[in-house]
């Protein structure tokens, strides 16, 4: 029976700062350096996701989210009732 060390995954010095170590989990970038990496790649994901959206297509991305939801969620709220106008006929002393 052949047994595997999980243990044995290589590590190289990391490709951007050149200081510490990163595996292939992390393209090989150190912890600090594919953090930061992730961060910037998720603001320019949700830039081009902005810039690319027209009304009708967030509309019809609301519709997709709305159909995952379950229907309590969706309910639509009571509307408030109107603020009464009081009024005040004699001074109070």
């Amino acid at each position: 029976m052949e047994s595997k060390n999980n243990n044995t995954e290589v590590t190289q010095l990391c490709s951007n700062c050149k200081s510490f170590y990163g595996t292939q989990d992390t393209d090989f970038l150190c912890s600090k350096c594919f953090k930061e990496n992730k961060d910037v790649e998720q603001k320019e994901a949700l830039n081009e996701l902005a810039a690319s959206n027209s009304p009708s297509k967030l509309q019809a991305s609301t519709a997709a989210i709305a159909e995952l939801l379950p229907s309590s969620l969706l309910s639509t709220p009571a509307e408030p009732e109107p603020v009464k106008e009081v009024v005040v006929t004699e001074e109070v002393k």
